[in-house]
């Protein structure tokens, strides 16, 4: 059986990969879940894929007062804690395999947080397991890497272990993700691009419910 990738990166290679200014993800997905709690003030956050929780800095305690953090990575998950255990006390951490069985991870969100996670897991599974976990008013934040032919998908850097990524990443089109959301019973409420000073362009979505959504 081979090993996930993610599972033998070091935290320090993928943070100082995603941090090089010619890659710029780790401020933008920062900012991405900076912006969302400003906007929607969650009670409850599920962060899936959160590695080290990264943009966890933003929450604010006295608003956001049940914090879920998912990642494959136990270790990555024991970096969060360290960091965020004085600032967030009410952190919780899960270290599954989204891919596999998730039945320990229980209850509903109204922010679910998955930051550039879909290029790794088949969507329409995962998406049928997020609208379990999307509390009636919740929004799902999403971000997904735009296909370019002129850039490689994983971004050359002297982080050469990021590039053992390439062997699960599969970029998932907005066309084909919305497809697949509407059918788990999700209705887009917010889309936006962005395109960092890579070249890279990313869609950012809000979804929610279809059934008695309110703005």
């Amino acid at each position: 059986m081979t090993t996930n990738p993610w599972l033998t990166i070091p935290l320090d290679d993928y943070e100082g990969h995603m941090d090089l200014p010619q890659v710029g993800q780790l401020a933008f997905l920062r900012q991405t879940l900076k912006t969302a709690l400003q906007q929607r003030q969650p009670a409850s956050l599920l962060y899936l894929g959160a590695a080290s929780g990264n943009g966890l800095e933003a929450v604010d305690p006295e608003v956001t007062r049940r914090v879920m953090a998912v990642d494959i990575n136990p270790d990555y998950l024991q970096a969060a804690r360290n960091r965020y255990a004085a600032s967030l006390p009410q952190l919780q951490t899960l270290a599954v395999d989204l891919q596999g069985d998730t039945s320990s991870l229980q209850g509903q969100y109204d922010l679910i947080f998955a930051g550039l996670l879909f290029e790794y897991l088949p969507p329409a599974d995962l998406l049928e397991k997020v609208v379990t976990w999307l509390s009636p008013s919740g929004r799902l934040l999403v971000v997904l890497q735009e296909e370019n032919p002129e850039l490689a998908e994983v971004s050359p850097s002297p982080f050469t272990c990021l590039q053992h990524l390439g062997s699960i990443m599969q970029l998932v089109p907005e066309a084909e993700f919305a497809e697949l959301a509407k059918k788990a019973g999700l209705r887009e409420l917010q889309g936006e691009k962005k395109t960092l000073d890579s070249g890279k362009c990313f869609y950012i979505g809000q979804w929610g419910r279809a059934e008695n959504i309110q703005n």
